[in-house]
């Protein structure tokens, strides 16, 4: 996974909830999700809980998790978030 993928994801969603998320990412994150996923993909986890909230951010956790399956690449939650909160572990999983 990289960041390419974590905006294909978004992209992915449907257009309701992706205004949900850009809504309340540019309110209380300050900036939008497109910045944070391409330019700070380890903060993304707590950026969504800011946003949204914990369980939605679980909620979309299990979606990218899913939506990653579907594309042959197996990541548990456990990694994935480990991978968008802490920059270390995005460093040593995510492709290049």
């Amino acid at each position: 996974m990289d960041s390419d993928d974590l905006l294909r994801f978004y992209r992915s969603l449907e257009i309701s909830l992706r205004l949900l998320i850009a809504f309340r990412f540019r309110y209380t994150v300050g900036k939008t999700f497109e910045e944070v996923a391409e330019h700070e993909p380890w903060r993304l986890y707590y950026a969504l809980i800011e946003a949204v909230g914990e369980h939605n951010a679980e909620l979309f956790l299990n979606m990218l998790r899913k939506w990653l399956m579907r594309k042959g690449e197996v990541v548990d939650l456990k990694t994935l978030r480990a991978m968008l909160s802490d920059e270390k572990a995005w460093a040593k999983r995510a492709r290049a």
